[in-house]
């Protein structure tokens, strides 16, 4: 992870678009530019953010099917 002084400031309003709020105490960040590329959700639990979910992207959803397939078929 980069730390704060390396963040790129100039591009703040770009990715506070790719945040959307899913519920009072969660929320989404997407990896790319539409929902179809992948993003992990966080919500507020106890006294800190935790990991509630990962959604992969089209790609990778599409290879993991292939390769559970050609293992299950061989």
């Amino acid at each position: 992870m980069l730390s704060l002084t390396e963040i790129d400031t100039s591009k703040v309003l770009e990715t506070l678009r790719r945040i959307s709020p899913t519920k009072p105490v969660e929320f989404q960040i997407r990896l790319g530019q539409n929902d179809k590329d992948g993003g992990v959700s966080l919500h507020f639990e106890g006294n800190g953010w935790k990991l509630s979910g990962i959604q992969l992207p089209n790609a990778a959803v599409q290879a993991l099917a292939r390769s559970l397939m050609k293992s299950k078929a061989g």
